[in-house]
């Protein structure tokens, strides 16, 4: 059996095996993402292809893929299934031995770049380059330029922005994007407290990150190629969070961790002030006082980090925003770079625990912030994390 997205004992019980049997799986879609062509054969062994992760607004997730192509069935042409504007969703998968079952994991929607065609002597292959859905939006893929200014009027609902984009006609009849939004139901509600304005040769996408920094919410395609727009500071602290999964030095998952420590860009205090001249000018101070925090203010002594910004329209807002900013630099302080076996449901933003005697770390909680995903089985995944520690607490 094939089973999508679902983590249960049998796979977890594998994925502990001294030898797994990873698989690989391409299906090529059309505009609206119905499925042309199921690829599991013709990925090539010789090219490590691999996808990169990357928590952060827009485009998260981009990849290159080599499929092999002797009889030029993927040769790029109007005509055929590779083009501008080609989707095709990536899977990571690990079979059961025992019992056949085959456990699938998306990796996201991806939109055709810069396709490459190789043939060198009896050698035929075609490299698929593609970023997430949300390269529609932007320079990625360079559709929805703007031309003249554009404007979003004071007073509109977030989820009708956000709607009005993703069905924004591309020129041909086809809409941008025809999937439900996944919007936070309060966020979305909100009308924004001022006019947006963009000028010529700008991007939609400038608009959706925009909101998503206005409200304090994390806009990103996650791996069903479903648009999300969620409140970000909501995951401070992370203390609600399971780990998705454990690592330790004892065990062969786990490899080479190089800890790096960046001081300079350590901030523990950020001040944010409004500086829309049409409106009141507001000001919020966030400090990171958390007395678990190995850079709170207390132990260190305080590292300012200055923020002006247009759309803080109120001392909500503005406070927010700067709790918002200061678990967006403690996140970084102080990334674990390490080799993971193949685990392919793993995520950007999650919590894995570690332990590893060299370093001190007992069960301590990291949370993913970038991971490269081998499309091979010749390579480990790369994984940096933070260690959650240095986040601080807010209450709210």
């Amino acid at each position: 059996m094939e089973f999508y997205n679902i983590i249960n004992e049998e796979y977890m019980n594998a994925l502990k095996f001294n030898v797994i049997y990873p698989k690989f799986k391409i299906e090529i879609m059309d505009h609206y993402e119905n499925v042309l062509d199921e690829i599991t054969q013709d990925i090539s062994a010789e090219d490590n292809g691999s996808i990169s992760i990357n928590y952060q607004q827009g485009v998260r997730r981009s990849c290159s893929v080599t499929l092999i192509n002797t009889d030029k069935k993927f040769n790029p042409n109007q005509n055929g299934k590779i083009w501008i504007n080609t989707k095709f969703k990536l899977y990571l998968g690990l079979k059961i031995k025992k019992t056949g079952d085959i456990y699938w994991f998306s990796q996201g929607i991806f939109v055709l770049t810069n396709p490459s065609v190789l043939r060198d002597m009896s050698k035929k292959t075609i490299t698929l380059n593609g970023v997430d859905k949300f390269g529609l939006f932007g320079s990625e893929t360079n559709f929805n330029e703007t031309e003249g200014t554009y404007l979003v009027p004071y007073n509109t609902k977030v989820k009708n922005i956000i709607e009005d984009i993703l069905l924004l006609d591309m020129g041909n009849g086809y809409k941008t994007d025809i999937k439900k939004p996944l919007i936070d139901f309060d966020i979305g509600e909100q009308r924004i407290p001022y006019e947006i304005k963009k000028a010529p040769n700008s991007y939609i996408s400038e608009i959706l990150i925009e909101l998503g920094n206005m409200f304090a919410c994390d806009v990103f395609y996650d791996t069903n190629g479903v648009l999300n727009f969620t409140k970000g500071n909501e995951n401070v602290g992370m203390d609600h969070y399971s780990s998705i999964w454990d690592y330790s030095d004892v065990f062969s998952e786990y490899y080479s961790p190089t800890l790096n420590l960046d001081f300079p860009s350590v901030y523990n205090t950020v001040k944010v002030v409004g500086n829309n001249p049409n409106d009141q000018i507001y000001e919020y101070t966030a400090v990171n006082d958390d007395f678990r925090s190995p850079t709170r203010v207390q132990l260190i002594g305080q590292k300012v980090k200055y923020i002006e910004s247009s759309f803080c329209y109120n001392l909500d807002r503005t406070r927010d925003f700067a709790n918002y900013l200061l678990r967006k630099y403690a996140i970084v302080q102080s990334p674990l770079d390490f080799q993971s076996s193949f685990i392919p449901h793993l995520d950007v933003n999650c919590i894995v625990n570690i332990s590893d005697k060299y370093l001190d770390y007992i069960n301590q909680r990291f949370i993913i912030q970038s991971l490269t995903m081998p499309f091979t089985s010749k390579s480990l995944i790369g994984v940096s994390a933070s260690n959650t520690a240095n986040i601080p607490y807010f209450e709210f």
